[in-house]
This record gives structure tokens, sequence and C-alpha cells, in this order.
């Protein structure tokens, strides 16, 4: 298997767009590892939404706190370096899973369209 992180990037991309995205191999990125580690985060609500857009809709998610005012909104765009990434990573879920408890925002995350 190639190793896409040790190409140049012209060519680290061209790989990620003819192969896709490669597995992640670590095996405690789901949502009930970070649960099971911070049961607060339990309580926040999230909420799969379409994004309409010139070329269709585009996935994104809200992540709010039941019963608390939302007082501000904040969008997270995580890119995964603009070449890969989905709603899933912990660079995008976990940061806006965590997020409203602390802020009392509403958080709506996104990713690029490929």
């Amino acid at each position: 298997m190639t190793d896409f992180r040790r190409l140049p990037i012209a060519d680290g991309i061209r790989y990620l767009e003819t192969h896709g995205e490669p597995a992640d191999p670590r095996t405690d990125i789901d949502t009930a590892s970070l649960v099971a580690a911070f049961p607060e985060l339990d309580a926040v609500r999230v909420t799969d939404v379409a994004i309409p857009g010139p070329h269709g809709d585009h996935p994104g998610r809200v992540y709010r706190m039941p019963g608390v005012p939302i007082s501000a909104g904040f969008v997270w765009a995580h890119g995964g370096a603009f070449i890969g990434g989905h709603l899933d990573m912990p660079e995008s879920h976990w940061v806006a899973l965590s997020s409203p408890r602390a802020a009392s925002a509403c958080w709506r995350s996104t990713t690029r369209r490929r």
C-alpha cells in the first residue's frame, strides 16, 4: 500500500483523488469512545442536515445543548487538508461535539465538496 503522506503534494492529491481516503487505523475514534471518556457529551444533540448548494446538497451537522439558550453561532469547516475528510473524523466531529457544552453556542459542522 502506498503511503500517500510521503508523496510530493501534487502526487498525494492525485493519489487520494484516484484511490479515495484510506481507512483510519485508529480504533477508538467513534462517538461511543468519546462519550465513554467524557459522559457529559452524551447530552449534546446532533442533527444531520443538508445544506443546499449550487451543485446539490452538502452534508452538515448541527450540534447544540438542549435547554440552553443559544448565545452565539459558529460554523466549523474542517477540510481534512481540503483534499479529504468527512463529518465523522475526530478532527471534525469530536471538536464540534465538545464545543456547544463549553460555549453555549450552536455549532454547525460541514465538509468541503469534492
